[in-house]
């Protein structure tokens, strides 16, 4: 199995602002430009590959919290696993989407490993940080967002050691985004 990341970060490294809110997503860069054939920024090649989804907690909520249709779901029939050690019951309106609740990172590779899925997508902050502290994360793809929040939600606050970023590739897109790819190698 290999796991693997893609999620937009700020430039002074943050996911979210303090409360969860990513707004700013939305509303950073040059909005005036036309991405034309980049508009999903290399998010519909990169789940092509991919055939299970592990999202945290707050990344299911902040899904949920956005009310999207099913033409609107961005996984397709993919099978998408949240982790979390305190929900019990999935919020209404993911609770048609086949969704199972795991607690933790060994459960939830033997399930993967019993339905034979080889490539799974890793989202939501502490979801990330735990596949890398157990040193599982095999490729981090990281869009910089043009803005400096200041504070927030850090992707990488509390590792216990360094990883070591290898093989990189950057694509710069024409609304000022620029999107870097790393293998991780653990020490």
């Amino acid at each position: 199995m290999k796991f693997y990341s893609f999620l937009a970060i700020s430039l002074d490294g943050y996911i979210a602002k303090l409360d969860g809110n990513i707004d700013w997503l939305h509303t950073s860069g040059n909005q005036k430009v036309n991405l034309k054939a980049d508009k999903d920024m290399g998010f519909n090649d990169f789940i092509s590959n991919i055939d299970a989804i592990v999202l945290g907690r707050k990344t299911l909520q902040a899904i949920s919290n956005m009310n999207l249709k099913d033409d609107d779901w961005p996984y397709g029939k993919r099978k998408v696993y949240c982790l979390s050690r305190t929900l019990n019951v999935l919020p209404k309106n993911m609770s048609e989407k086949g969704i199972s609740i795991v607690e933790s990172i060994d459960a939830i590779n033997k399930k993967l490993i019993q339905s034979n899925h080889q490539n799974i997508y890793i989202d939501g902050g502490e979801t990330i940080r735990g596949f890398i502290q157990d040193k599982l994360l095999e490729q981090l793809t990281l869009t910089v967002v043009p803005i400096i929040l200041g504070e927030g939600i850090s992707l990488f606050n509390n590792l216990n050691e360094c990883v070591d970023l290898t093989n990189p590739s950057m694509k710069v897109f024409v609304n000022d985004y620029i999107q870097l790819t790393y293998k991780l190698s653990y020490h």
